[in-house]
């Protein structure tokens, strides 16, 4: 993961697993979810979604200044730059564990959209099992970085025709 700066209008931010973005992604989650619960929506399905949507928008809020960048200049936003150690660590909460499992349905649906002849990489499995996944190669790999993880499993979806 490279450690040069992003340029951002007249700002110079930092890249890559720092704590500040850590902290910042988590505040922006905790606001969410605080603001939602002040609206008592209590556990309808109204309810759920509004915290999930506000948990997206702060996700959304965060991703403008925590990025890294892979190997070949690729740009990762959000908690897909959290180490897969950070991932396994905070995936013990559910409320941080939703967040990770949030970006990694956008990513793979992205992946989807933007790949002809794809449809669902997920053919033959469901998300749960590629959870499932996710938590165990990061338990083996805990220094990279969970978009490296997707990656991974994208890459075996293809290989094993799953």
């Amino acid at each position: 993961m490279a450690t040069a700066p992003a340029s951002r209008g007249s700002w110079t931010l930092p890249v890559g697993n720092s704590d500040w973005c850590h902290e910042i992604t988590w505040r922006f989650v905790a606001i969410a979810f605080a603001a939602t619960g002040a609206m008592d929506m209590g556990n309808s399905k109204v309810g759920r979604f509004a915290k999930g949507s506000c948990a997206s928008i702060g996700l959304m809020l965060s991703a403008t200044v925590c990025l890294s960048y892979d190997a070949k200049g690729f740009v990762s936003f959000g908690v897909g730059n959290k180490s897969c150690e950070q991932y396994v660590s905070d995936a013990q909460r559910s409320d941080r564990g939703f967040v990770y499992e949030t970006w990694l349905s956008g990513y793979l649906t992205a992946f989807n959209a933007y790949n002809p002849g794809v449809s669902d990489i997920l053919a033959g499995t469901d998300f749960d099992d590629a959870v499932v996944w996710i938590k165990s190669y990061c338990r083996e790999h805990p220094t990279v970085v969970v978009h490296t993880a997707a990656v991974k499993l994208i890459q075996f979806m293809q290989r094993n025709g799953l």
